[in-house]
């Protein structure tokens, strides 16, 4: 146990973390390492974050440090200029300046018990830590980039010494893992992510959208696929024409798909409400009526668990993580990436709508994405580890 004091002492370790520059960065490991403070563990984060040189250029700051104590949690971050098309280099600059953040947090906080690993672009330093001080590493991946097979060969070469190295890998979908075992020949244990179903909760004083409303939230950008939702809609529109869209979120894509929705005169059916907070997607799901997914490919999904907690049924084309959440029929539909596909799954949940139950809905959720559950799995880990 730690040298500091007799609690369970766990830190984190990543290359994305909320910062002044992306609020919603990394954010569910956030939450995980509050969640565990709560508990009376003591938590730690360090977190190298590369961050586009525009960003920084415009906020005239370089190198930004912060080291603070929020929530129960001590965070050592170091934002940095990121080096377009040498993604590499996260991995080697993780470990440079890590290192001297690492010295800093045990001086003054003491030896950890373990390390959690959320991703492997800081996979150098975790091992550094590992092989100096003989703490164990847990590591979670997270990326899509492996589904697509977008790796460089060097950031293939660091993934491939950091699987091997660590001492337990995880990954957030039954399709991820299977890449990762199939692409690096080590085995991948599945655990998703969590839902803070304490904060996405059903609140029945919401009024739902007069009109029939689907809902969905995403990056406007290709893997999204929001033009395939539109075309689903624009149909779906015509035969129950009381609906509209929802469509949160922003990206290089926005003015294209406006575009579109003004081409296809939707703009009184189709809304595109930007970037939204966590408490504003909350709204947005009680508003709604159904949550639908449209990407071509998902490691997970929290966007499709966060509305379910809410007691929306959900719609989600087949692109990996999903398919291990829509598991039963009164969740939803799970369908594939053609307009008809996606139209039909529409239909079948709004003449099917009083069927689905919002308790039932929720209740699967607890049982198998809250906080309480999925983090007891991952304190069994560590003791079995440590």
């Amino acid at each position: 146990m730690s040298q500091h004091d007799d609690r369970f002492h766990l830190l984190i370790v990543s290359h994305s973390y909320p910062t002044i520059f992306h609020s919603l960065s990394g954010i569910f490991w956030q939450q995980q390492a509050r969640y565990f403070s709560k508990t009376g563990i003591k938590v730690g984060i360090i977190a190298i974050v590369p961050i586009s040189a525009l960003s920084f250029f415009k906020k005239s700051l370089f190198w930004k440090k912060e080291i603070k104590h929020t929530h129960g949690i001590d965070e050592y971050i170091i934002c940095y200029p990121n080096i377009p098309f040498l993604h590499f280099l996260v991995s080697y600059v993780a470990l440079w300046k890590g290192r001297s953040l690492f010295k800093a947090y045990l001086k003054k906080h003491g030896k950890p018990d373990i390390v959690h690993l959320h991703r492997y672009e800081a996979g150098l330093l975790a091992l550094s830590i590992k092989n100096h001080y003989s703490i164990p590493v847990v590591l979670t991946e997270h990326s899509s980039r492996f589904l697509y097979r977008q790796l460089s060969a060097k950031e293939r070469d660091i993934a491939k010494n950091v699987f091997a190295g660590v001492d337990y890998r995880m990954a957030v979908s039954p399709s991820l893992c299977k890449q990762l075992g199939t692409d690096f020949h080590v085995d991948f244990h599945y655990l998703p992510n969590t839902v803070n179903d304490h904060q996405f909760i059903s609140d029945v004083s919401t009024k739902k959208e007069s009109r029939f409303t689907f809902f969905s939230a995403g990056n406007l950008g290709k893997n999204k696929n929001h033009t395939l939702l539109i075309d689903a809609f624009r149909s779906f529109q015509i035969e129950f024409p009381d609906s509209q869209l929802i469509i949160a979120g922003d990206g290089p894509l926005k003015s294209k798909l406006l575009k579109k929705i003004k081409a296809l005169g939707l703009l009184n059916k189709i809304s595109l409400v930007g970037q939204l907070s966590p408490s504003e997607m909350i709204q947005w799901n009680n508003k709604s009526h159904v949550f639908v997914v449209s990407s071509i490919k998902e490691t997970f999904s929290v966007v499709l668990i966060e509305a379910m907690s809410c007691g929306l049924p959900v719609i989600s084309t087949s692109c990996g993580g999903p398919e291990s959440i829509i598991t039963k029929d009164f969740l939803g539909e799970l369908t594939d990436h053609t307009m008809e596909g996606l139209l039909e799954a529409m239909k079948q949940v709004y003449l099917n709508y009083t069927t689905y139950s919002p308790a039932e809905i929720i209740k699967f959720v607890h049982e198998n994405y809250s906080e309480e559950v999925i983090l007891e799995k991952v304190m069994e880990i560590y003791k079995q580890l440590v």
